[in-house]
This record gives structure tokens, sequence and C-alpha cells, in this order.
């Protein structure tokens, strides 16, 4: 999936894939950018940009039981914790093959 670079490729990416989850949208920033600081502060750049992605975002904080302020890191927190999580059952199978 190319990389959102502004408003466009946004309704691209959302014609394409019918997103009804925000979190491939969090994703695709997680994981261009590396960092969960920048990625975070890119997609609060963005939401200033776009009141239906604000609105998207607002809807999946509520369901969640999370703040719009603290929503995307509490995701991101997550996120790297199971990207953890699979590299660690890779080496564990590694291991069992020795």
């Amino acid at each position: 999936m190319a990389f959102l670079r502004n408003r466009h490729d946004y309704l691209i990416i959302t014609s394409n894939y019918i997103m009804n989850d925000i979190t491939v949208i969090f994703n695709n920033y997680l994981e261009h950018y590396g960092s969960v600081d920048i990625a975070e502060s890119e997609f609060k750049k963005m939401l200033h940009e776009d009141p239906e992605l604000h609105a998207m975002y607002k809807d999946w904080c509520e369901t969640v039981g999370s703040s719009e302020k603290c929503g995307f890191a509490d995701y991101a927190e997550e996120y790297m914790r199971s990207q953890d999580d699979v590299w660690q059952s890779l080496a564990d199978y590694d291991d069992d093959r020795d």
C-alpha cells in the first residue's frame, strides 16, 4: 500500500480498499515513519486537515475507550507489542529447529 502523502492519496486508498477501520491508517503511518512520535505527529496534522478523518478517529476513540489525545499512542503501543511478539515467535521457532 502506498503511503498517504496528502488528502488525495487518502481518498484514493479509502475508495480502493473501502476502509472501515482507521487502524489501517495508523499502521500505514507507523510503518512509514518507524517512530511512534513522528507518526503520531504526522497523523495529528492530517486530522486537522481532514474533518472526515477526524470524525473517524473520534468514533474509533469512543469505541475503544481512549481519549483523542492518547488514542494513536495507545494503539501504537499495542501495535509495537504485537510486532515484537511476532518476531519473538519467529526467533523461538528458529531456536526449536536447532
